[in-house]
């Protein structure tokens, strides 16, 4: 299980971060496993290797890592991309003896063996720092950059700063090289083909870099577009309060005015109220008045109506005594 948990991480090293994984096979290893790195030198898997989430993680994980791979690539081409992936960046180093070779392997395994070294030899031959360079610039102007279509952002310009990126790629390779040839001078592990791909990374983190500022500078601008739509909308609500203002100081001016009308009237209302009641008891007392003198004259009447029938009466009485005559004739 060990062994085959550290053939799983060799391969996500070498499939999933384009990584160089060297991996040292001691003598004593088993069958199964020679099988096991003989198709994953071949073939870049083998049977039994990943569980059907492995696979799927795989799928997910590798589109995102290169920009080079679709977002809608159909998930066997991108296990078999990644499968190549492991068979470029994958190294083995056998450590088999003259007796293992002779009779503890198979013939046919052995002979697999054979093939697989005589076919996968590379030859390593250092190239110097002009060759880098040179190599690198070609590599770099031949790179297709991402279609700009907005020309109001600037972007890092690659193809006006390529000789200094090349001259410092190529110190950084040597530097590289040397390092390695003083922890391990028997293995060759940075290579020219090593350098490559530091340019494809490179150029890869470059169009990353670029689509970033790129996002960034599109939410920068919605941001903006957003900060003036509310900028209008502010203004408007602005306007609309200095008229709601107004038409509010124009309320509480004709509200005061009303105020001072009401109160005039409250007052005129009060002068009216009072005058009316003067005005009643004035007829009130009138009315007294009128039935005072209206009592005077009756008794004024009755008085005079009394004063008039004694004159009348009284001569009668000494003339012929007619009250007696009249008794007489009655």
């Amino acid at each position: 299980e060990a062994i085959l948990q550290c053939l799983r991480d060799a391969s996500w090293h070498a499939g999933m971060l384009s990584q160089p994984v060297a991996l040292l096979v001691p003598s004593g290893v088993d069958l199964t496993t020679l099988h096991r790195l003989l198709a994953l030198a071949t073939s870049g898997s083998f049977p039994g290797q990943y569980t059907e989430a492995d696979l799927d993680r795989i799928g997910e994980h590798l589109p995102r890592e290169n920009l080079g791979v679709k977002q809608n690539i159909k998930k066997e081409m991108v296990l078999q991309r990644f499968h190549q992936q492991v068979c470029s960046h994958l190294h083995l180093f056998f450590l088999i003896g003259d007796k293992q070779a002779h009779k503890q392997l198979p013939s046919t395994l052995f002979l697999r063996l054979l093939q697989l070294a005589t076919a996968s030899i590379d030859r390593y031959e250092p190239w110097d720092q002009a060759a880098l360079v040179k190599v690198a610039q070609h590599h770099l102007e031949g790179a297709q950059s991402l279609p700009l279509d907005d020309s109001s952002w600037k972007y890092p310009d690659l193809q006006a700063s390529i000789p200094s990126v090349a001259k410092a790629m190529a110190l950084i390779h040597l530097s590289a090289t040397h390092y390695h040839e003083h922890l391990c001078p028997a293995l060759p592990l940075v290579t020219p083909k090593t350098f490559l791909d530091f340019l494809d990374t490179f150029l890869m983190l470059q169009q990353q870099t670029i689509l970033k500022i790129k996002n960034k500078a599109q939410r920068v601008q919605n941001a903006l577009e957003n900060l003036r739509m509310l900028i209008k909308e502010h203004g408007t609500h602005a306007n609309l309060i200095f008229d709601l203002e107004q038409q509010l100081k124009d309320s509480c001016k004709s509200l005061s005015m009303f105020q001072q009308q009401l109160e005039q009237s409250k007052l005129l209302y009060k002068q009216q109220l009072e005058e009316c009641r003067h005005q009643e008891n004035l007829i009130e007392n009138l009315a007294k008045q009128r039935d005072a003198l209206q009592a005077q004259q009756e008794a004024f009447l009755e008085q005079v109506g009394s004063s008039c029938r004694l004159p009348c009466t009284a001569p009668l009485s000494k003339e012929g005594n007619p009250s007696k005559d009249t008794k007489r004739r009655g």
